[in-house]
């Protein structure tokens, strides 16, 4: 759904973003070792599909996109008993 889109698509698709950040550097470790991610800048969405609460959108300086979604929060009228 949001492979190969640009941030202006994904703005079409969703509506404004209800936050934008940017620009900022982030330092990430994987196997021990550390390096950073500059983005050009992060976008936030909320409510974008009955099941995506949120959805951040960070664009790198390269031009790539990075994303991550939270779910809808569970209420007790979903949980079982």
């Amino acid at each position: 759904m949001l492979r190969g889109k640009t941030v202006e698509e994904i703005t079409a698709m969703f509506g404004p973003a209800v936050r934008e950040h940017g620009p900022e550097r982030s330092e990430r470790t994987a196997n021990g070792e550390a390096w950073v991610v500059a983005f050009r800048r992060s976008l936030m969405f909320r409510d974008v599909t009955p099941t995506i609460h949120r959805l951040a959108v960070f664009e790198l300086t390269d031009g790539k996109l990075e994303f991550s979604m939270q779910g809808a929060e569970i209420t007790d009228e979903h949980t079982t008993a």
